[in-house]
């Protein structure tokens, strides 16, 4: 059974370090759970238009499917993105200058702890 809360708290708990929000959203930018502060279905949309480009171009013309992140850092903020089960998740912080290696660390600790229970929900 999904239980919100505790995927909420998992998710607050990454905002440390300059993460400003975590979010938790399928491919097509439905928001499933957040944490932090920002316009989060507007981050969500965004970030899910810009991985499935990314996805879309790895198989199309390199013909290869194995995107694991993509690292978007802009004016107001950066963001990463990683695949988790058959979902995609979010660290956004508003600060442009994180450390893009310790990011990365983050997503692949949450990524890891994430990924055997929300392979058993099913999403449609």
């Amino acid at each position: 059974m999904f239980k919100p809360k505790p995927l909420t708290q998992i998710l607050e708990q990454a905002n440390t370090g300059g993460i400003t929000a975590t979010l938790l959203f399928s491919k097509d930018g439905r928001l499933l759970a957040y944490a932090g502060e920002t316009n989060s279905h507007m981050v969500a949309a965004i970030a899910s238009g810009i991985w499935t480009s990314f996805n879309n171009y790895g198989k199309n013309v390199l013909m290869d499917n194995q995107l694991q992140h993509v690292y978007i850092e802009c004016k107001d903020g950066s963001a990463i993105i990683s695949n988790v089960a058959d979902l995609l998740l979010c660290l956004y912080s508003k600060n442009a200058t994180l450390n893009a290696g310790v990011v990365r660390l983050k997503m692949q600790i949450i990524v890891e702890h994430l990924e055997k229970p929300l392979s058993q929900l099913s999403i449609t």
